[in-house]
C-alpha cells in the first residue's frame, strides 16, 4: 500500500538532486559510474599492459589501481547520497506547501459554490416575486400606453371637432347665395385641415378628405355653378370629418 507512494516521494526526491545539480539521470551516471570505469579500464591497460583484465594479473598488480577507483567511485556515490538525503525535507516541505496551497483552494472552492448554491436559493425564493412585480410592471406600460392612446384619440377627436365646426360653417355660408363667399379664408382653412392629417394621422386621411368615393350624393338647390361646387366640395369635407371623428372613438 506504502509502496507507490514510497516510490513517488523517492522519484520527487531525486528530481530535486538533478535540478540542484542541473543534470540528468544520465549525466549523474556518467559522473559517478561511466566515467570512472573507463578511467579504471585505461589505466589498467597503461599500467598493467598485455593480460591487463585477466583477475591473477590484477590481483598481483592492479591492486593500487582498483583501490583508486573504489575511493574514487565511493566518494562520488557518498556525495549523490548526500545530495538525496539533503533533498528529503526540502521535498517534505514542497509537499507540506502543495497540501496547503490545495486546502486554501479546497476552501476556496467550498466557499464560492456555497454562495452560488445560497444565491440560487435566493433566486428561487424572489422568482414568485419577481415573477409577480414584472407582471406589474408591464400590465402598468400596457394601462399607460392605452391611456395615452385614448387620450391621443381625444385630442384628436376634439381638434378634428373644431375643423368640423369651421367645415359646417363655411357650408351654410357657401348656400347663402345673396352673401359673398369667404373663399381666401376658406382654403386656409382647408390647408390648416390637410397638414393636421399628414402630422397626425397619415397621408392617407389626407387624400381620402376631399375623395367623395362611397359617399352619398348631395342634393342641393343652389343655382350658382361656382357656389354649388363650393357647397358640395365642403359636403364631402365635412362628411370625411366626421367619419374620421368616429374612427378615433375608444
Amino acid at each position: 500500500m506504502w509502496w507507490p507512494h514510497l516510490w513517488r516521494f523517492a522519484f520527487q526526491v531525486w528530481v530535486q538532486v538533478l535540478a540542484w545539480n542541473s543534470a540528468t539521470t544520465f549525466s549523474i551516471a556518467k559522473e559517478t559510474i561511466i566515467a570512472p570505469l573507463l578511467i579504471l579500464l585505461v589505466t589498467l591497460q597503461f599500467t598493467i599492459g598485455k593480460g591487463w583484465w585477466k583477475p591473477a594479473v590484477l590481483q598481483q598488480h592492479g591492486g593500487d589501481v582498483l583501490r583508486s577507483f573504489v575511493v574514487t567511485a565511493g566518494v562520488l556515490f557518498l556525495l549523490v547520497g548526500v545530495a538525496f538525503v539533503v533533498a528529503i525535507p526540502v521535498v517534505v516541505y514542497q509537499d507540506h506547501m502543495e497540501l496547503v496551497a490545495s486546502g486554501q483552494r479546497l476552501t476556496e472552492s467550498n466557499r464560492r459554490l456555497t454562495k452560488e448554491r445560497d444565491e440560487w436559493k435566493d433566486n428561487v425564493n424572489k422568482a414568485p416575486k419577481v415573477i409577480f412585480q414584472q407582471s406589474q410592471r408591464a400590465l402598468h406600460y400596457v394601462d399607460t400606453d392605452a391611456q395615452q392612446q385614448r387620450n391621443h384619440r381625444r385630442e384628436m377627436r376634439d381638434a378634428l371637432g373644431k375643423f368640423l365646426s369651421e367645415g359646417i360653417r363655411y357650408q351654410v355660408l357657401a348656400a347663402k347665395e345673396s352673401d359673398p363667399f369667404p373663399e381666401t379664408e376658406a382654403n386656409a382653412w382647408l390647408s390648416q385641415v390637410l397638414d393636421f392629417l399628414r402630422m397626425n394621422l397619415g397621408d392617407g386621411y389626407a387624400a381620402r378628405l376631399q375623395n367623395g368615393a362611397g359617399l352619398p350624393l348631395a342634393v342641393t338647390a343652389i343655382g350658382d355653378n361656382h357656389r354649388r361646387s363650393i357647397w358640395g366640395g365642403l359636403n364631402t369635407i365635412n362628411a370625411r370629418l366626421t367619419e374620421f371623428i368616429a374612427e378615433q372613438r375608444d
